[in-house]
């Protein structure tokens, strides 16, 4: 068997040697809601155009209250006193480049900034604050024409946005199953009205663990206690109990289920962890399954969304060799307490090329000596030579280890330059033996005892948090 047959086989669907050929992914879902909200969006669109952006609340459809602006006739004689200002400007700084260049007379002093009262009785003074706000006139009397049209349209968009997630289905004609139904009954937020969630579940600087964590939803970025945010949408939301790592208290994350249900889709098809896209924190299977009863009220044979296997040539394998190192070959003071003998595992990615065992990429090096108790003790199970190996086979068997897992197995950096590994893993740095016992390439100074676990512990430590 030579390459170029192996290669061959890697791109032919045929051959059987690349998993997933087609590279399938989990599909998102439509928004629940946006079918009951779309169509005034559309049917609002002209009052919705941005030259009506100062005249009207696009949240609420409702003309902004107690606007102040200038008509045409106001604009007119504010412009007209701005002017006269700003011919006096432009005297002064002539007069003041001419005194600074000639020194001669008196130096000038600046024009006093005049005053105009607006008409809603402000005094602005020209020169020292923004100008007010000029809206033309015909734009708004084209405005004010627009918007009555749309008057009993904006009438309904605002009943509907304050309606229950089942008033909402029966306003349009939609009915419940029985097992919708029984799924409704168990969700204490499709019984309560918006003011009944506002005092009980959302967030109001009190730390309640049981109260939402945050006042906004992290994934839409709306504010859940805006009194215009839709009360089916409220209704619509997971609430996930966010331990911390002891278990021995929580908060509770908001989010609006469909958002959260497609991101979760996003995190399977990107190989990536499903955590809290700002706080970094894992969400686990209890959270899963708090968001999926949620799903199930939308669709009741909805699926859990489940891992699919990467694109991968299944000839591709990661593996390690072990070496035992003498630590007084490299100093002195290098036997960490007497200790001269360790072990050390290169971890390397290989391939089968023509019936032999080729390395594509040696991935790093990492000691094999590390424990939770003993001579090099972490204290943590979680940062143990066992673990940061399992972690790393891991990565690469769920498909996010390396950037490609077909030929070139790499991606192109610039010329001359590939990578194999995720940019935000940094283990690999540690690419020989040496690099475990010294500081740096340009520090060459052993690193005490303390030193070297330290150093294991926040690579293991990055491994496990990439991992999760």
């Amino acid at each position: 068997m030579d390459f170029s047959k192996d290669i061959d086989e890697c791109f032919n669907p045929a051959s059987g040697i690349v998993e997933n050929v087609e590279d399938k992914k989990l599909k998102l879902i439509d928004d629940p809601l946006d079918e009951y909200f779309e169509v005034y969006e559309n049917e609002l669109a002209e009052i919705k155009k941005p030259i009506y952006s100062k005249l009207i609340d696009l949240t609420t459809f409702k003309p902004k209250k107690n606007l102040k602006y200038l008509n045409n006739a106001q604009y007119a004689e504010f412009k007209k006193e701005k002017d006269r200002y700003d011919d006096l400007m432009e005297n002064y700084k002539k007069n003041r480049e001419s005194y600074e260049k000639n020194n001669q007379g008196s130096s000038p002093k600046p024009p006093e900034k005049p005053t105009i009262t607006l008409p809603w009785g402000t005094v602005h003074t020209i020169g020292r604050q923004l100008d007010p706000m000029h809206i033309r006139d015909e734009v708004v009397a084209k405005f004010r024409e627009e918007y009555a049209k749309a008057q009993p349209i904006i009438d309904d968009y605002n009943t509907i946005k304050n309606m229950s997630y089942k008033e909402l289905k029966y306003h349009v004609g939609e009915s419940f199953s029985s097992a919708e139904k029984q799924l409704i009954e168990r969700n204490d937020l499709l019984s309560m009205t918006k003011e009944q969630i506002a005092n009980n579940v959302l967030y109001d600087y009190s730390d309640l663990a049981d109260k939402c964590s945050e006042n906004i939803d992290i994934l839409t970025n709306e504010e859940l206690d805006d009194e215009n945010y839709p009360l089916s949408k409220l209704q619509l939301m997971a609430r996930l109990k966010v331990y911390t790592p002891d278990r021995q208290r929580y908060r509770t994350e908001c989010i609006y289920a469909p958002k959260l249900y497609n991101y979760l889709i996003k995190c399977i098809n990107a190989k990536e962890p499903f955590i809290n896209p700002v706080t970094k924190a894992k969400y686990t299977q209890e959270n899963i399954e708090e968001l999926m009863k949620v799903m199930r009220i939308i669709d009741p044979k909805i699926e859990v969304p489940i891992f699919i296997k990467h694109r991968n040539d299944t000839k591709l394998k990661i593996n390690y060799r072990t070496y035992e190192v003498n630590l007084r070959d490299f100093g002195t003071n290098a036997s960490f307490d007497s200790i001269y003998i360790m072990r050390f595992s290169n971890i390397y990615i290989s391939r089968m090329l023509a019936g032999v065992e080729r390395v594509v990429y040696e991935i790093c090096y990492i000691p094999d000596d590390i424990e939770a108790t003993g001579t090099f003790a972490t204290g943590s199970t979680d940062l143990t030579s066992s673990t940061m190996l399992y972690r790393i086979f891991k990565l690469f068997n769920e498909g996010r280890l390396l950037f490609n897992y077909l030929p070139p197995y790499n991606i192109h950096i610039d010329t001359n330059r590939y990578r194999y590994i995720k940019p935000d893993i940094h283990f690999n740095r540690i690419s020989s033996i040496d690099s475990w016992l010294r500081k740096s390439n340009s520090d060459p100074t052993l690193l005490t005892k303390n030193e070297f676990i330290e150093r294991f512990k926040h690579y293991a430590q990055e491994i496990n948090n990439y991992t999760f």
